[in-house]
């Protein structure tokens, strides 16, 4: 019986002692776009706010986690539709030398602000992330650890401008070389600019083949030279006789 009562009274303890520190919670978040409106391609930050309870403050992202305390940490779930890009920023936290754990923190009072820059790559981003983080009491010293989840939406993605989108397809689908063999085995030869201008071919004609050409169609000078000689010689000969027969001694030869 009294081993019981004990078994029961350390659990009553345990409970009393973790139960306060899962119900309080002394900070409360909410969460945002820095912007609405992005295209596709374009990155964007996503902010976290949160406001700490008078008397408490929150630990920053920022400094060496080695010293003890329990730095804010905000976890992206992985998705297709987007990607982190960086690490998380905090945005103006306070500095001091903490006596206690003998270390240069970082730390929000009142307000706390972190920022996460993300990439968006396709239309209605599901984005979603938890916040794990501690906050401590300037008054007790109590500190208690809080997680918190989000979900984002409302973001308007606009689609790539049309040069993006070419850039993007000739990245995705480079050229074949020049040589290259398709599939069908087909040989792949690239055209130059000019060959899209077809032109009439030019008859070939060899260098032996030219001299024949040129002489059939070069007139014979000889031959129409020694035509033309005989022609001469005949009419020069006809008039010849003509003169002749007008000199008186010829007449009795005829």
């Amino acid at each position: 019986m009294n081993r019981i009562s004990a078994g029961a009274l350390a659990i009553l303890l345990l409970i009393s002692t973790t139960l306060p520190a899962q119900v309080q919670r002394h900070a409360t978040w909410t969460h945002t776009f820095a912007k609405k409106e992005v295209k596709a391609g374009e990155t964007v930050d996503l902010i976290f706010r949160a406001t700490i309870d008078p008397g408490w403050y929150l630990y920053s992202s920022d400094f060496d986690p080695s010293l003890g305390p329990i730095l804010t940490e905000i976890n992206l779930e992985p998705n297709a539709t987007y990607e982190k890009v960086g690490k998380l920023k905090p945005v103006n936290p306070k500095k001091k030398f903490d006596e206690i754990w003998q270390g240069d923190i970082t730390y929000f009072v009142g307000k706390a602000e972190f920022r996460q820059t993300v990439r968006i790559l396709k239309d209605n981003p599901v984005i979603k992330a938890t916040a794990e983080y501690q906050t401590c009491s300037e008054v007790s010293g109590l500190c208690v650890l809080g997680n918190q989840d989000f979900t984002f939406s409302g973001l308007t993605v606009e689609a790539a401008s049309a040069p993006a989108k070419a850039q993007e397809n000739a990245e995705a689908s480079p050229t074949p070389a020049t040589g290259a063999t398709p599939q069908d085995g087909s040989p792949v030869t690239s055209a130059s600019p000019d060959s899209a201008v077809s032109e009439p071919a030019e008859a070939v004609v060899s260098d032996e083949a030219l001299p024949a050409a040129e002489a059939s169609l070069t007139p014979d000078t000889d031959s129409s030279a020694g035509g033309s000689s005989l022609w001469g010689f005949a009419i020069a000969a006809f008039l010849s006789g003509h003169v002749a027969l007008m000199v008186p001694c010829v007449f009795p030869i005829i």
